[in-house]
């Protein structure tokens, strides 16, 4: 067995960046920003997905693709991701009481937050202590919540948070495990296709067959559609033209704080009535 330094330091490193995650998790030093949506039917923003940003004290912005992935690893996922949902409903409360459009407010749920005790309660406090309606929120999760021995009970979770009025969403599909049984089964009302998908539709036939084949099926399943990360007018055009219902990507906004998504939005729906005036 061989001994290299670059490892040890590797290991440190994640070591001091999981105690300071852990200290922000305690301080609540995380903040959210928040990716509006725009609706291609009715030319509005819908509603927007929120997100997690977090300043490191000494290193600035870190990825939440590090960050993410390393609290998953020392157990603090579910209680930054409890966090993210009590703010993101406290945040679309806020605009709702004062008069915005019924923007849906998207949160995302990792598969070991929706299966720890007690998630469905957690859910119900954060709408009654907000105040949001629950047609107003949406919980997006990934393929990974039904990989593994407790798919069962994550149906039931599933099955209840639908009966409480609460979107659900499908986000990244077709990057994992993909079944068609279980898109019949389950009561997702919204799928959300990626990046992946996207980029360069509009140059890429193969591409383009895919885009269309997977909107006309979740259609066909009485789902709507939403395309993640559209950055061009011509890949807009493309996914319009197929009929998705909601485009979110660099094309539409970037994700920003909370004021600066408001104004956006709301500057946004002004400039499309405008021209459908």
């Amino acid at each position: 067995q061989f001994f290299f330094f670059f490892l040890a330091e590797i290991v440190q490193n994640e070591t001091a960046m999981g105690q300071a995650l852990r200290q922000a998790a305690v301080a609540g030093a995380f903040e959210l920003h928040f990716q509006p949506q725009l609706d291609l039917e009715k030319n509005q923003i819908s509603g927007f997905e929120a997100l997690i940003r977090w300043n490191h004290p000494t290193q600035g912005a870190i990825s939440p693709a590090i960050f993410i992935p390393l609290a998953e690893r020392s157990g603090l996922v579910s209680v930054i991701g409890d966090w993210v949902l009590f703010e993101g409903c406290r945040q679309a409360a806020t605009w709702h009481r004062q008069g915005q459009n019924n923007r849906v407010m998207s949160i995302n749920i990792s598969s070991a937050q929706i299966l720890t005790a007690g998630f469905v309660e957690k859910v119900r406090s954060a709408l009654q202590k907000s105040g949001l309606p629950p047609k107003l929120l949406c919980l997006e999760l990934t393929e990974s919540i039904f990989v593994g021995g407790r798919y069962a009970e994550a149906v039931v979770i599933l099955e209840t948070l639908a009966k409480d009025g609460i979107n659900l969403a499908l986000d990244d599909f077709g990057t994992g495990y993909s079944s068609l049984s279980y898109l019949a089964k389950l009561p997702f009302h919204t799928i959300k296709i990626d990046r992946a998908f996207v980029a360069q539709s509009d140059k890429n036939e193969r591409k383009k067959g895919m885009l269309k084949s997977i909107v006309e099926m979740v259609h066909a399943l009485q789902m709507s559609v939403v395309a993640e990360g559209a950055e061009t007018q011509e890949e807009l055009q493309v996914l319009q033209n197929m009929g998705v219902n909601k485009v979110q990507g660099y094309v539409v906004a970037r994700p920003m704080s909370a004021l600066d998504a408001l104004n956006v939005a709301n500057a946004i729906d002004q400039q499309n009535s405008a021209i459908s005036a």
